[in-house]
């Protein structure tokens, strides 16, 4: 019999602990346990400082549709993010709100940034670094919460803190049988599923909007081009748990 996968989960708190001045610019001290960062704002834009007082453009708020952010992953390497829609979405007050993809970033290819929260879906991202992770790791972002209060919780979690490791023997994986292609969609987004038994697939918005809840065994196809452009949460539920999936709705 093959060993149990194991999946690690645990969260990560970072918090502004005060300010500091480098080179005539105050920043925001973040820390999280470990070595600080530091960011300030100047103008719509996000500046981040790390331990070795490089400082790098993090985002561009003032990037309108069409636009392009140059990311820098490394010396020799350089991707783009194109700025696919821009919106508004109430989060404690009114904040732009950005979605974004990449064409030549491999497996990532999108970001959606909210103003004064940052980037709330780094899946191959450090936080406040746009460097890759080879290890297998995953970052979600949970919650931010400004001044005591819960400002953004992911919808795709009931809490804002896990610290747990997670045992699946080969009957209860259900993530290996689950795919969704393309992402970013435009027009139908094909889903396979597994086809010896019956699945719920329901479909909603980031806001919790519930478009649609079906049973389904096999494959499925999803005519995401009667949606807006925007983040969608797909959701697959069976006796062997539970998939929660980003979809992408770009134009």
């Amino acid at each position: 019999m093959s060993s149990p996968l194991i999946i690690e989960i645990s969260t990560g708190t970072y918090s502004v602990t005060g300010d500091a001045v480098f080179d005539n610019h105050t920043y925001q001290t973040i820390s999280s346990g470990g070595d600080p960062v530091w960011v300030r704002q100047d103008s719509g834009k996000v500046y981040y400082l790390n331990y070795q007082q490089q400082e790098r453009l993090l985002y561009d708020f003032t990037l309108n549709v069409g636009d392009s952010f140059d990311v820098r992953n490394g010396p020799n390497y350089f991707s783009f993010l194109k700025v696919n829609s821009v919106d508004t979405v109430i989060l404690g007050r009114t904040r732009k709100r950005m979605f974004l993809s990449c064409d030549d970033c491999g497996n990532y290819q999108s970001e959606i940034w909210i103003e004064g929260i940052g980037n709330i879906n780094p899946t191959f991202y450090f936080p406040f670094e746009r460097d890759f992770v080879f290890d297998g790791g995953e970052y979600r972002v949970l919650c931010y919460s400004e001044n005591g209060a819960l400002v953004y919780q992911n919808p795709a979690y009931n809490d804002c803190f896990y610290d747990t490791i997670i045992y699946l023997s080969d009957k209860n994986i259900l993530e290996a049988e689950v795919r969704t292609y393309p992402n970013p969609v435009s027009d139908v987004l094909f889903v396979d599923l597994p086809s010896n038994e019956e699945v719920e697939v329901c479909l909603s918005s980031m806001l919790g909007v519930e478009l649609f809840c079906e049973k389904h065994s096999g494959n499925m196809q999803i005519e995401m081009r009667q949606y807006p452009e925007g983040i969608y949460l797909l959701q697959i539920k069976s006796g062997k748990g539970s998939v929660a999936k980003r979809i992408v709705r770009e134009r």
